[in-house]
């Protein structure tokens, strides 16, 4: 699925096989490429191949193209940011996907569609 390059100047980079979510989504500048962004990335992408592989939400990949399913991922993990760092630093014992952040992206889902993207959310 990810496979590491290293370019010519020794700078890594990440090529994303059948995933259009981008680096650049998560940070632009060279000194923006911290740990915690990589790891924001990574989330992003876990999600985004849990929603493709999840049974529930096959209508949900029918309703959206995957470019919006990883704006969709893109969003969630950067929203997500605050939250993750209080679980890093150990300030919250647990990590859950918040409906808030569906319900946000996705105003006009059903209650049913909001919980099918939670539920795959909380197992990332």
């Amino acid at each position: 699925m990810k496979q590491l390059n290293v370019e010519k100047d020794g700078e890594a980079s990440m090529k994303m096989n059948n995933s259009p979510i981008q680096m650049e989504w998560f940070y632009n500048l060279k000194g923006e490429k911290t740990k915690f962004n990589w790891f924001l990335l990574e989330i992003a992408l876990e999600y985004y191949s849990r929603i493709n592989a999840s049974s529930e939400l096959k209508a949900y990949r029918k309703q959206y193209s995957n470019k919006e399913i990883a704006l969709y991922c893109t969003y969630y993990a950067r929203r997500a940011k605050a939250n993750l760092l209080k679980y890093v630093k150990r300030q919250r014992k647990y990590l859950y996907t918040y409906e808030e952040y569906i319900k946000d992206f996705y105003p006009h889902h059903t209650a049913e569609q909001n919980e099918a993207l939670s539920k795959v959310g909380n197992e990332t």
